[in-house]
């Protein structure tokens, strides 16, 4: 791998990023948007050591640990440890440090791509720390906190609202799970505003949760409603299923069936065909409460069972028995 200093570099402005690796991140978001996460995943394994090895320019190397690490953080919730992302992007991190140490003309111009890259490793670092501690019972969020702060820090040269849309979506998260739903509202409706589509379909998302909160239904569906809508837009196929779900459980507490069902029967068929299983398990686990709710328990416990099998395929030993004890409640 070159050093920093073979690299003539007056400025980082210069700097483009290699089609090579272009066209590797558009395939490997590809796959994540169609909800194929693994298979993303599997290729950023596959080929680390030979990009690392023949990307030229450093910032590339950055991009491709930064990125790597992004998808790594996500599947932190599909109960991978939090160290696999953190030791890619802290990796990043380590090579983004080195190369403004070597070049501190260019990190001493404010310059954006640098900054930019900065921001987001420190912001998903922190969001990793966050994914680590809502699995744990005590939910400290002190360290996640710590470095979406230093991200924000970074931030205040940039001016770049789609960097500052996601940060203030994942500070909007810790507030929400910290029972702080004012600072929340404020911060993902922040996000709202400056951020993408993809970026507003999260932000609405989570202020259906909050609305929900305060038993505001039609608000919370009017939300998560947008959220689909933009979702579907723009073909991320992955929030799509979760968005379904998320609309049946709410219609099922406006006494809505026939709507609930139509949205629980799309998440189902989108998960299944990406193999979902983590989306799968909870649509069922839903479907069956909807099912006991109208009485009808034998469609209650084929749901259960179903949802039962889809928890073994990815091992998920507490919801197992969460469908083994409903099953036997009702049986």
């Amino acid at each position: 791998m070159d050093s920093f200093d073979e690299i003539e570099l007056k400025s980082s402005q210069n700097y483009s990023t290699s089609p090579k690796l272009t066209n590797f991140l558009k395939k490997t978001q590809n796959l994540y948007y169609q909800g194929h996460l693994l298979d993303a995943l599997k290729l950023f394994s596959q080929n680390e050591n030979l990009f690392l090895i023949s990307l030229i320019h450093p910032l590339d190397r950055v991009k491709f640990l930064l990125e790597y690490g992004k998808l790594l953080v996500i599947n932190i919730r599909n109960y991978q440890p939090i160290e696999f992302s953190i030791l890619k992007l802290k990796s990043a991190l380590d090579l983004l440090l080195q190369f403004q140490t070597q070049h501190p003309k260019i990190s001493n111009s404010n310059d954006q791509i640098i900054f930019s890259l900065h921001a987001i490793i420190l912001d998903y670092i922190g969001f990793a720390h966050y994914f680590d501690a809502f699995k744990k019972p005590e939910r400290n969020f002190e360290e996640s906190i710590v470095w979406i702060e230093k991200s924000l820090k970074v931030q205040e040269t940039l001016h770049l609202n789609e960097i500052l849309s996601e940060t203030l979506f994942h500070r909007g998260l810790i507030y929400e799970f910290s029972q702080n739903f004012e600072e929340a509202e404020y911060f993902y409706k922040e996000s709202c505003r400056l951020g993408s589509k993809l970026r507003k379909s999260y932000a609405f998302r989570h202020l259906s949760n909050l609305a929900l909160k305060q038993s505001k239904i039609e608000k919370a569906t009017g939300f998560m409603k947008q959220a689909l809508d933009l979702r579907q837009e723009i073909n991320f196929i992955f929030g799509v299923a979760y968005t379904h779900w998320g609309l049946g459980n709410l219609y099922v507490l406006s006494n809505k069936s026939s709507l609930a069902l139509k949205h629980y029967e799309e998440a189902i068929s989108i998960s299944t065909r990406i193999n979902d299983y983590r989306c799968l398990m909870f649509v069922f686990d839903s479907l069956g409460d909807y099912y006991v709710k109208r009485g009808e328990y034998r469609y209650a416990i084929e749901a259960y069972q179903s949802g039962k099998e889809t928890a073994s395929i990815i091992n998920h030993q507490a919801n197992m028995e969460n469908f083994r004890k409903k099953i036997v409640e009702i049986s």
